[in-house]
């Protein structure tokens, strides 16, 4: 039922009591001032006043508790609501599970595994939230995720990344989550390498983006003349072109500026994520000089601690704590686990959305009305 904070008897018994109350008072007051009355003073407007509003006490509370409180069957109501968000709606296409690390394993970023790296990029950016299970600590490099967080900041998508490991006897423990902007900043803002690597990739994307190619299907160049003079090859019994000189080992220097254009830097395939590509090519040698990038429970805590979000609401809990964690907190996202497991990470503004429009509607009902929509 859903019952007045300050008049626990209902509006009707209210208006029955001020009823009775307003005239009872009245004469009281009437009698109080009486000349023979215990106070005998004459009687003026403020005494009936008081004696009315006293009165109306009943009514008055019935209004100042206007806003109710949910108890008993609105929390029952509420707590169906997050149940079928949780189970259905809020788990169509919400999440994608990267189980073993992003792309190959970690090593030197060959053009192959780049294509595996990108494509799996591409399936997690599809999605609200991506699951990253750490597993015992060897299936993930700071550096892969590196690229998933650039990504998923660049593009908007996925909007969380989910941590998961593996405890004794129990996989997929939930660990906390994220979101990319969060993870990318504190990974900058730890490890100069992956810094150093971040910012040669923006700058050599920006130059990317700059070029554009001579001819359909051609490499990109910029729109400037390169810096200095460059040297190149020429077929041999070809003419040398107008004021360049013949190098002793074959090669051709070109005068300043080269007619010859500045190639942008090389991207393999051109699909949306140049950006990540380019990144790749920088994290390469980083991955291969023998740096230890794995990714345990006890480096997520310690790398993202400051903004990983560790609650969660489990299938156990009563639907008051349900109700009371989906309309408590701020975050984007709360996460549902059944023992220790995670289980799903729904947005917030879906729940308290179903949630509300559960009560108005079961409210609506319940006091004879249809509920507008």
């Amino acid at each position: 039922m859903v019952t007045n904070r300050y008049w626990p008897f209902g509006m009707r018994w209210a208006f029955i009591s001020s009823l009775i109350l307003v005239p009872v008072l009245v004469a009281l007051a009437v009698w109080l001032c009486r000349p023979a009355g215990p106070l005998a003073i004459r009687l003026t407007f403020a005494p009936l006043l008081v004696a009315v509003l006293l009165g109306l006490v009943p009514v008055l509370l019935v209004v100042l508790g206007g806003v109710r409180s949910v108890q008993a069957a609105g929390v029952t109501v509420a707590f169906a609501a997050v149940q079928d968000v949780v189970s259905t709606r809020g788990l169509i296409t919400a999440r994608s599970l990267i189980a073993d690390n992003l792309g190959n394993p970690p090593g030197s970023v060959a053009d192959s595994s780049s294509d595996t790296i990108i494509d799996s990029l591409k399936n997690a950016v599809g999605n609200y939230c991506v699951v990253a299970d750490l597993k015992e600590g060897e299936e993930w490099w700071e550096t892969r995720l590196l690229v998933l967080a650039s990504g998923a900041a660049r593009l908007a998508f996925p909007k969380a990344v989910v941590f998961t490991s593996v405890a004794p006897g129990q996989p997929n423990c939930f660990l906390g989550w994220a979101t990319p902007g969060e993870l990318l900043r504190r990974m900058l803002a730890r490890s100069p390498m992956l810094a150093d690597a971040y910012r040669a990739a923006q700058r050599d994307w920006l130059l990317w983006q700059l070029g554009a190619p001579e001819q359909p299907g051609s490499q990109r160049v910029l729109p400037w003349a390169p810096r200095g003079k460059m040297q190149t090859y020429v077929p041999a019994g070809a003419a040398l072109p107008q004021l360049a000189e013949l190098n002793p080992d074959g090669t051709v220097q070109m005068p300043w500026p080269s007619p010859a254009a500045q190639s942008t830097p090389w991207v393999m395939r051109e699909d949306g994520f140049e950006a990540e590509r380019l990144l790749l090519a920088h994290l390469g040698p980083i991955e291969g000089d023998g740096t230890a990038w794995s990714l345990t429970e006890i480096r997520v805590r310690d790398l993202f601690g400051s903004v990983l979000h560790t609650e969660a609401v489990d299938h156990e809990d009563a639907e008051a704590t349900w109700v009371e964690t989906i309309l408590g907190t701020t975050a984007d996202f709360f996460a549902v686990t059944k023992g220790r497991q995670f289980v799903n990470l729904v947005p917030r503004r879906t729940a308290v959305n179903s949630v509300l429009l559960a009560l108005v509607s079961d409210n609506a009902r319940t006091s004879g009305r249809r509920p507008t929509r």
